[in-house]
């Protein structure tokens, strides 16, 4: 009886244990099938369209729009100089009595309405007619050459700064600019069209590594990366590194230590704002500041795991939302920096606290106690926005740079070249700098290309 006792306890015990590895198996596959942007760090555009993320606070219940007391918006009128003609219009009938006015009646001014327009695009195409003459001397012909600043190839400066424009800053398809280059009278095959892009990427080549050096030589820095395609055997990255004045955009072949050192040297000294991508960490002279907009998504995804890990979550989650509110409060001057290192003292003490609990504790989450581990291992990096002046707690400002590039690779599907993959990081680098030095970027993509073909240096990204 005995025997039998202990042969059906063992019984017990194995099927309890084989209940709960099913049900931590059960958590673990169902946290998989929720895992999106919301929680974890996943980019958005990931998403499946039918995914809609939970509001972050409840509806106020106004209506949608400006609500009273918003200052409103107005349509500006166009200086007196941009004007290019004025018609005077003047009433021909009295709109009281319907008398007919006369030229000489008095008038005053009324108001303005201004119309703006285009003319119709047409392209204008110029015959070079290279003639040969016969010396007078020796009878030799000679053949004539271009002028200075003609392009050898079918498109003038102009075009090549619409095909750029087009392509890299409005996402516009090869096949979809032959049709609108076909529309205004330029019939252009797609490898004419690749040719012209390939040489605007050569005339931004110099402007590129300018922005570049700057990137390089910033106190602070604002690093990420994603995937951009396939090509063949290769599978591509873009990483960016942008600055207070200045961003730099790098496609390479790979995403570890040696393709971030194209981009930042590894003993770069100043602030490096990341993710906590492990690559980042060969950077041992810089100060790093990791983001707590990835935690809280991280935070929320031990939430939606459930078990033992949704309380940490909850907890770490209402933790990282108290310090954004610190920061936010210091960046409306109502606390200092004492006052803001003072305030967050609690809030580091509380995590980190928690966080080596759940390192002890058996049976936690294992991938909680995974994040646990590797927070603690960086502890000081998740506070550098408290004591460092120009650091902040997010990594945002790089992932806005990406926003563009990636809604361009899901409609482009990447690239297919080394040619292609360097149009891509110049013109990414010469768009997102000339926005941050407020460039008008039409014109300057004109210049750079005219730059090209008259052999002389592109204008500078960084005017005095």
């Amino acid at each position: 009886m005995t025997d039998f006792i202990e042969k059906l306890s063992a019984e017990i015990q194995r099927l309890s244990d084989r209940v709960n590895e099913l049900e931590a198996e059960n958590r673990e596959l169902k946290a998989r099938l929720s895992v999106d942007s919301s929680n974890s760090s996943k980019p958005p555009s990931t998403n499946p369209p039918w995914s809609k993320p939970s509001p972050k606070k409840k509806p106020s219940g106004k209506k949608a729009g400006g609500q009273p007391g918003h200052p409103g918006k107005a349509r500006v009128h166009a200086s007196p100089e941009s004007v290019d003609r004025t018609i005077l219009i003047r009433p021909t009938v009295c709109t009281k009595c319907g008398a007919g006015m006369s030229e000489a009646a008095a008038s005053r001014p009324g108001w303005v309405h201004q119309v703006v327009e285009i003319p119709p695009i047409q392209a204008v195409t110029t015959d070079y007619a290279m003639e040969s003459c016969q010396c007078g001397n020796c009878g030799e012909w000679t053949k004539a050459q271009l002028p200075p600043g003609v392009p050898v190839g079918v498109a003038g400066p102009n075009l090549q700064a619409m095909v750029a424009y087009l392509t890299g800053r409005m996402r516009v398809s090869r096949r979809y600019l032959q049709g609108f280059l076909g529309a205004i009278g330029v019939q252009m095959s797609l490898g004419t069209i690749q040719a012209i892009l390939e040489g605007t990427s050569a005339a931004l080549a110099t402007p590129a590594a300018e922005a570049l050096a700057v990137v390089q030589q910033s106190a602070a820095v604002h690093c990420d990366e994603t995937g951009f395609g396939r090509s063949k055997d290769k599978r591509w990255w873009l990483w960016v590194a942008s600055s207070l004045t200045a961003v730099a955009f790098k496609l390479a072949a790979g995403r570890g230590r040696d393709q971030l050192g194209e981009l930042i040297a590894p003993d770069y000294p100043g602030t490096v704002h990341r993710d906590r991508w492990k690559p980042y960490e060969v950077m041992q002279c810089a100060k790093h500041a990791l983001c707590h907009a990835h935690l809280a998504r991280n935070f929320q995804g031990l939430i939606d795991r459930g078990g033992n890990a949704k309380e940490i979550g909850e907890y770490l989650l209402a933790e990282n939302n108290r310090m954004f509110s610190l920061w936010h409060r210091f960046l409306k001057d109502e606390l200092t920096r004492e006052g803001l290192q003072h305030e967050m003292e609690p809030v580091r003490d509380g995590m980190k606290q928690r966080l080596q609990q759940c390192l002890g504790e058996k049976d936690q989450d294992a991938k909680a106690r995974a994040l646990a581990k590797d927070l603690l291992r960086q502890w000081d990096s998740l506070w550098t926005f408290v004591d460092s002046e120009g650091a902040v707690p997010t990594n945002n400002e790089a992932e806005r740079q990406l926003r563009h590039s990636v809604l361009w690779r899901k409609g482009s599907h990447g690239i297919q070249s080394q040619a292609g993959a360097l149009f891509v990081e110049r013109i990414l680098t010469v768009l997102a700098t000339a926005a941050k030095q407020g460039l008008s970027i039409l014109p300057y993509l004109r210049e750079a290309c005219l730059a090209r073909l008259e052999g002389r240096a592109a204008p500078s990204l960084f005017p005095a």
